[in-house]
C-alpha cells in the first residue's frame, strides 16, 4: 500500500498541517486551533501545491480537474466518518482556510475523490504555473 506524509510549517501560531495520503483518502491534520488559516499569496500557494501533489503521488488513479456540480463534489464541507462530524475547507489565492471536523484528534479536513478534483481544479484555476508540478507528479507515480 503507497502512503506518505508531509508536514507544512511556518504559521504565525506555530501551526502545521500534516497531509497524509493513502490509496482511498487525502486527510489534513492540524497541530494547535481547530481553525488553522493561512494567509498570503505564497505560502498557500506552497500548501495547496504540497496537498495537490501528496493526493495526486499518493491517492487516487485517474484525477481529473473538474468544477463542482453538486454538494458530493463540492470540497467546502466534508463528513469525517471517524469523528463523526464534519469539517469544512475555504480557498482563494490568498487564503485556506481548515475548520477541523475533529479537533481533540486533530483532524482537521478529509478528501474524497470528487472533493479533491473539484479543489485541484479551483486550485490550478487560481495558480496555473502550479501545471508543470502536477504533470511531473503525474509522470512520478506512473513511473
Amino acid at each position: 500500500m503507497k502512503h506518505g506524509m508531509m508536514i507544512h510549517k511556518g504559521f504565525d501560531n506555530n501551526d502545521y498541517l500534516a497531509v497524509i495520503a493513502d490509496e482511498s483518502s487525502l486527510k489534513i491534520e492540524g497541530g494547535g486551533d481547530p481553525v488553522i488559516s493561512v494567509k498570503g499569496h505564497f505560502t498557500v500557494k506552497e500548501a495547496v501545491g504540497n496537498i495537490l501533489m501528496m493526493g495526486i503521488r499518493y491517492s487516487w488513479d485517474g484525477l481529473k480537474p473538474r468544477i463542482a456540480m453538486s454538494a458530493g463534489s463540492d470540497y467546502y464541507e466534508c463528513y469525517d466518518k471517524v469523528a463523526k462530524n464534519n469539517g469544512y475547507l475555504s480557498f482563494n489565492p490568498g487564503r485556506l482556510i481548515f475548520t477541523g471536523s475533529d479537533p481533540e484528534h486533530r483532524t482537521m479536513y478529509v478528501f474524497n475523490k470528487y472533493k479533491f478534483e473539484s479543489f485541484m481544479y479551483d486550485v490550478l484555476t487560481a495558480f496555473p504555473d502550479l501545471q508543470g508540478m502536477v504533470k511531473w507528479a503525474v509522470e512520478v507515480k506512473e513511473a
